[in-house]
């Protein structure tokens, strides 16, 4: 589930304020996390990761494909591939790609639909 799955890995990774952690960072590109200690609008992020990348024309998330996922790019570490090097650094930023397990349970969640859950 996005709020029971989902968050809890974005939100340890990637809710900084300088990141997706500032509601009004330059960085965020629309995608805001709450901080580590406070969820978002669950509904409002949702829809944020159903929203076209900034850097191209791809989805962040498109459900039931993770494959044609800005997100899963950014995670997997091999954005570049598919955007022609606008796409910035990997997430989360200046730090390792995540853990197999943590990328394969966000992956599991937009291949089951990327529910509101």
């Amino acid at each position: 589930s996005l709020r029971n799955d989902v968050l809890p890995i974005l939100t340890n990774s990637c809710a900084f304020s300088s990141c997706h952690g500032g509601i009004n960072s330059p960085t965020n590109n629309g995608v805001y996390l709450g901080t580590q200690t406070g969820t978002p609008d669950l509904p409002a992020l949702h829809m944020s990761v159903l929203a076209k990348a900034v850097s191209y024309d791809m989805p962040v998330v498109t459900p039931g494909d993770p494959s044609n996922s800005f997100l899963m790019h950014k995670m997997d570490g091999d954005a570049c591939m598919v955007c022609k090097n606008l796409c910035g650094e990997s997430m989360p930023q200046s730090s390792p790609v995540l853990s197999v397990d943590r990328r394969d349970t966000v992956r599991r969640w937009i291949a089951q639909g990327a529910k509101n859950n």
